[in-house]
């Protein structure tokens, strides 16, 4: 072979493996780790967040795998917002609750008492109502402290309780498990409220720390409160949110059609959860009623006095930013509407 011969065949070759190793970056897959809130089998866990994941890998075609971490494995709770914030992880997947004090508008996302009547008009409010605009108020507020806000997914707020409730007069002075909002309704009902992390509940009711919970109805089976509770009372009195951020540089190095996928899948997993929640919720309940817990229905009296002790908790929540009154007016415009 001729001496040129040999040269086009080593710039061949030479070409041949740039373009190779081009390729390889360019499809090297992309690996988020996300902290979740709740244990993966949850429904949370498993129903939202897991869908998200799983949905995300599917349509990315297996170049994009979001790792879904167990509660405390990265960071606790309340330190999951900050660990996204700071870029130790890539996602966060837990409730506003935890970080008010960064994003005070979360106060008010989080949850409301008296501001839904059900699952429908929670996800109304926050994927329909003027085009998405709480979401889209919220997504703003969070992208200033460094993260994305991508989408909620509801859960129910009820009493579980060693005690029964037959009316308003049952609540007072009773040691009573809250968060968000719930613990000023509890206050202005005259209980004694405690922020305890769901994974004590159990114990804090096994001992007496507190005579209830007023949280997901769900954890009578997932944190096995049906063995410490002897009540489960009818209706929810509110409905919680779970939601799902990003880092902001996590975000940004996404190439734009992941971006659509990731955000899509998020809203698409809430919506799956929706769909799952009444039934798996329902089947919950009924193991605990095979547990000899009882299930009461509250009276409308009693309803309407605690749908009245709520009401000054908007105007509480609305004083915390000016995001935070711009979100309530625009609930308070989304009432008026539904009227």
């Amino acid at each position: 072979m001729s001496r040129r011969g040999t040269i086009v065949i080593v710039m061949m070759v030479f070409a041949l493996v740039i373009c190779t190793n081009g390729v390889g970056y360019s499809q090297q897959k992309i690996q988020w780790k996300a902290q979740v809130l709740t244990p993966l089998k949850s429904y949370m866990g498993e129903s939202y967040w897991g869908n998200w994941a799983k949905l995300v890998k599917e349509r990315t075609n297996g170049e994009m795998e979001i790792k879904l971490y167990e509660p405390g494995a990265i960071a606790a709770g309340n330190q999951i917002y900050a660990a996204v914030q700071n870029g130790a992880i890539d996602a966060g997947c837990s409730y506003g609750a935890y970080h008010t004090t960064e994003i005070p508008v979360a106060y008010a996302e989080y949850s409301l008492p008296a501001a839904f009547k059900d699952f429908d008009d929670v996800y109304k409010f926050y994927y329909d109502f003027k085009d998405g605009a709480a979401l889209k108020l919220l997504d703003s507020e969070y992208q200033k402290k460094g993260t994305k806000f991508l989408s909620v997914a509801a859960f129910t707020v009820g009493f579980m309780t060693k005690f029964e409730i037959k009316n308003a007069e049952d609540i007072k002075g009773k040691k009573l498990r809250a968060s968000g909002a719930y613990i000023g309704m509890l206050k202005k009902l005259g209980a004694a409220p405690s922020l305890i992390a769901s994974p004590e509940q159990y114990m804090a009711l096994q001992l007496g720390t507190i005579d209830g919970t007023l949280n997901p109805l769900y954890m009578a089976e997932t944190y096995k409160l049906k063995e410490v509770i002897k009540y489960i009372t009818l209706p929810p009195v509110g409905f919680g949110l779970g939601e799902t951020y990003i880092n902001m540089d996590s975000w940004k190095k996404l190439p734009d059609k992941f971006k659509k996928i990731v955000q899509q899948a998020a809203i698409d997993a809430a919506m799956i959860y929706k769909d799952d929640y009444d039934r798996l919720e329902g089947e919950d309940i009924k193991k605990a009623q095979a547990l000899g817990v009882k299930v009461v229905t509250m009276s409308d009296k009693t309803m309407s006095t605690i749908m009245e002790a709520s009401i000054p908790l908007w105007e509480e929540a609305a004083a915390k930013s000016p995001a935070s009154k711009q979100f309530i007016d625009l609930l308070k415009e989304y009432k008026k509407k539904q009227k």
